[in-house]
């Protein structure tokens, strides 16, 4: 993992995310997170988080494990879906063990990792403890979901089991919606005290609505 004054890209996977031209990240630190690799990208990421899991959902686990990437993955799994594979690949795997956060949640992070506000704040942490001065967060998008509505509150329309999101209510959207704006307010307090900035790295004319963190202009950060 590169570390000191260089700079981190943590892709989330909001709508928007389609807006971005990722062949600019091809040779940049990158963390990735969940089903990203949907975008079928001709590039691997540096790290992929995936925790936002349930057993149900089914993963390719063989094809994601392949490729030239480190995961970060919660540890629950080892006893569910594709369990049979992960030993094979144990030296590209860092095991994510649960926490109390979620009825408990901190001012700041600490020397543990923290899943509360799920794979974006995970990844977060990553690039933090990289030890680099920027860290830019591209499509964070809040939740946006209507009920009946398919899934657009992700890049891909097939992103989740349709099990997983017919039985959400607008209520629980809502209450995911306060979970991630706190779990950013946390990433921010924490990031500051080490003297680190995380920027909201957005596409051209998108400027969204997460308003935590100071927003930069994507294609800005790369010379033309």
């Amino acid at each position: 993992m590169k570390t000191c004054s260089e700079r981190v890209f943590v892709l989330a996977n909001g709508p928007s995310l389609n807006e971005y031209n990722l062949d600019l990240l091809r040779d940049e630190v990158t963390i990735s997170m969940n089903r990203f690799f949907l975008k079928k990208t001709d590039w691997d990421p540096t790290h992929c988080v995936i925790v936002d899991v349930k057993d149900m959902d089914g993963w390719p686990w063989e094809e994601i494990l392949e490729k030239n990437t480190h995961y970060w993955i919660r540890e629950y799994l080892k006893k569910c879906d594709g369990r049979d594979v992960f030993p094979k690949y144990e030296d590209k795997i860092t095991w994510v063990k649960n926490c109390d956060c979620f009825s408990n949640p901190p001012y700041e992070w600490d020397e543990n990792m923290c899943l509360y506000g799920g794979g974006v704040s995970v990844a977060l942490q990553i690039a933090s403890n990289t030890s680099c001065k920027d860290i830019y967060l591209l499509g964070a998008d809040l939740y946006h979901r209507r009920v009946g509505e398919i899934d657009t509150n992700h890049f891909d329309p097939n992103y989740a089991s349709v099990f997983y999101h017919e039985r959400l209510t607008q209520l629980d959207w809502d209450r995911t919606n306060f979970r991630l704006i706190a779990a950013h307010m946390i990433a921010r307090t924490s990031t500051t005290k080490r003297c680190q900035t995380i920027w909201s790295a957005r596409p051209s004319d998108n400027e969204g609505i997460l308003n935590v963190y100071p927003r930069v202009k994507y294609e800005d950060l790369f010379d033309r």
